[in-house]
């Protein structure tokens, strides 16, 4: 498996909830690949979240449990994230902290740019076909996020 921090690792941030199930699949089909047992996925897991998050996870009784069940363990955290699944998966504070995270992490290329446009569009198309954010507020959120310098032509 990748070393945490790689760009290979997978990574969860604990900020977009709808990125938590890619994140547990993607540490599975690692330690599958790895030959892990079910407690050397748990510990994976728990190892490639960001550290506030590992904090809390290592909190859960299925963390620690003897034997460890990793079923159990992706049900008790999915229990943290409430949203996570289904048509209630993204929220406004999603796109928020999305556009948060770009204001402050200057782009610096087309693929950068590329690359936040996509994950912007998937949450706010989510936001807008569930009435929960409109056209003109997703455009004035883009538009928030970009630097002044490439924003004010726009």
């Amino acid at each position: 498996m990748s070393l945490r921090g790689t760009k290979d690792a997978p990574k969860f941030l604990g900020k977009i909830t709808a990125e938590l199930l890619c994140f547990l699949e993607d540490v599975g089909i690692l330690a599958d690949q790895a030959q892990l047992d079910d407690a050397g996925k748990i510990c994976a897991a728990i190892r490639y979240t960001a550290l506030d998050e590992a904090k809390l996870w290592e909190t859960l009784d299925s963390a620690t449990a003897v034997p460890a069940v990793w079923a159990d363990f992706i049900t008790a955290v999915k229990q943290l994230y409430p949203g996570c699944e289904g048509a209630d998966r993204y929220y406004r504070s999603d796109l928020h902290n999305l556009v948060q995270e770009y204001w402050v992490k200057p782009m610096k290329n087309r693929e950068e740019l590329g690359k936040y446009h996509r994950k912007f569009q998937k949450v706010a198309t989510h936001l807008i076909s569930t009435a929960k954010l409109s056209v003109n507020e997703r455009d004035l959120l883009f538009l928030d996020s970009l630097p002044h310098a490439l924003a004010a032509p726009v």
